[in-house]
């Protein structure tokens, strides 16, 4: 191992453990579970392990091995934020080394050090390590597999299938998308093993998609089928084509196309895009061109599933486990530069991925001692049960906006995560201040941060018009709670009541 060589697998150890600690810096910051986050933890809540393999409540679909570790943790640990997040924790800072020994097995290691920093300092992949959802596991399958893929020699393609469709029927049951990926790596092998006319790497193809089928079938029958649900396929419908407008189609893949490779660094997708050609090209030309299949075939799956109106295709969450075949391909990009660059100034290579890494650098530096918050109810909350007097109700009211209409029910159930069973009256239900039976009520919602000091929203004014307001806590991190008490006439007359 040259001196080189030995600097930049330092760099590599160095980058995947700030990566580490980035991540964990985010998860200590102990923000409160948000909307999206609350649907997962009321389920693991309130289901049994049998009850979360199937339908899930508040149109939530999750792979049970996810569902149950968080279960897990939950009853060993308590409902609380660590607990929770420990696993997508994990599943973040093991992306970063399997990913680390991806990159370094199929790139210089240059360029493997700079694909390595891109995923570091993705802050699409951070934020989603330090939520609980199943993405960050998406993401770490995904780089998995498809290591496992390329460590493997392309000598014995039986022995490649055999071993990734193993693991993949295991995966299934934790990551959804796994499906994609091994779909994407399973084409690239048949291709290899047809080329080679190989008829027991035929027959062994055929058996290992076989096993792969029966594990994705059994979890379909158990699982799958009972959480689809219409709201899902409404969620998805702007990132599914239509298909009675055919003429469409040309653009939507074009437009959804960039937004998958803009997802890892915003605003920088057509300088992915750029690399990931390059990178492609680079591969090629290197005799490395099933990596770039490997890579490209998940993606293109996708695209497919869009089509057949099953899985949408765009740049989000839903898609964070293509993020390591598209940094790939954009880390070959910077290997093309390096090849490409004279001599004398082969030293200006990283110039490729400087502009992503400037981004990301400056995005983990600034959350570092700003860590994110998409809410922050919990002190919110805590602050109601220390204050609340008997007979005061408490309106859970959504993110404090005016419904559309009485009786809406809010999605925002963040508050039940930390008081899951208050006394009555509470209501999850919107409700005009004019309607609320009791003289004295609270407001209780989260918002984006930032909004604290312009919480003058419709319905403080609502409230407003009707009572007075008599104490409120406000957390510019994302949590409200507002205490009202009727006005004049208005509060002789309140009765206590049923909550609607």
């Amino acid at each position: 191992m040259t001196n080189d060589t030995k600097f930049w697998k330092a760099l590599a150890i160095a980058l995947v453990l700030a990566g580490s600690l980035i991540r964990i810096r985010q998860v200590a910051a102990r923000q409160s579970f948000w909307n999206d986050e609350a649907f997962i933890v009321l389920n693991v809540l309130h289901h049994t392990d049998a009850q979360l393999i199937g339908h899930l409540d508040y149109d939530q679909a999750a792979p049970p091995v996810f569902l149950w570790i968080e279960r897990l943790m939950a009853v060993h640990f308590g409902a609380n934020e660590y607990a929770l997040r420990a696993q997508a924790l994990f599943c973040g800072i093991a992306l970063l080394a399997i990913f680390a020994a991806l990159a370094w097995r199929v790139l210089p290691p240059g360029p493997a050090v700079g694909v390595i920093a891109l995923v570091v300092f993705s802050d699409k992949l951070v934020q989603y390590c330090v939520e609980v959802k199943q993405y960050s596991g998406d993401a770490m399958i995904a780089a998995l597999l498809i290591w496992l893929a390329v460590s493997i020699s392309t000598d014995r393609p039986s022995k490649r299938i055999l071993i990734v469709a193993l693991v993949s029927s295991i995966a299934i049951w934790f990551s959804h998308t796994t499906s994609i990926i091994f779909g994407g790596i399973s084409l690239v092998i048949l291709i290899s093993i047809l080329r080679r006319k190989d008829r027991r790497g035929f027959a062994v193809w055929i058996g290992a998609n076989a096993l792969f089928a029966l594990s994705l079938g059994a979890l379909y029958l158990l699982s799958i089928r009972h959480q689809h649900t219409q709201f899902l396929y409404e969620f998805w419908a702007k990132d599914l084509p239509d298909l009675k407008r055919p003429l469409t189609f040309p653009g939507w893949l074009l437009t959804h196309i960039y937004e998958a490779f803009d997802f890892p660094y915003p605003f920088a997708g057509g300088w992915i895009i750029a690399l990931s050609v390059g990178g492609i090209y680079w591969l090629i030309k290197n005799d490395k061109g099933e990596v770039a299949e490997f890579c490209l075939a998940p993606i293109a799956l996708t695209a497919l599933a869009a089509v057949l109106q099953q899985y949408p295709f765009n740049g989000s969450r839903l898609t964070l486990f293509l993020i390591p075949c598209i940094l790939l391909l954009a880390g070959a990009g910077g290997a093309l530069a390096l090849d490409l660059l004279p001599a004398t100034v082969k030293w200006a290579w990283p110039a490729a991925v400087a502009p992503l890494l400037i981004m990301g650098i400056g995005e983990q530096g600034y959350r570092i001692f700003n860590p994110r918050y998409r809410s922050h109810i919990r002190p919110a909350v805590q602050y109601v049960q220390k204050h609340r007097e008997p007979g005061d109700a408490v309106y859970m009211a959504g993110t404090g906006e005016l419904p559309a209409r009485l009786g809406e029910h809010a999605r925002h159930l963040e508050f039940l995560c930390y008081w899951p069973d208050p006394p009555p009256p509470f209501s999850m239900e919107w409700a005009p201040a004019a309607t609320i039976p009791y003289r004295r009520f609270w407001l209780v919602f989260p918002f984006k941060p930032g909004q604290g000091k312009r919480l003058t929203n419709a319905l403080l004014h609502d409230a407003e018009a009707s009572a007075d307001l008599r104490d409120h806590f406000v957390t510019p991190h994302g949590g409200a709670a507002y205490l009202f008490e009727k006005k004049g006439d208005e509060a002789a007359s309140s009765q206590p009541a049923t909550m609607p």
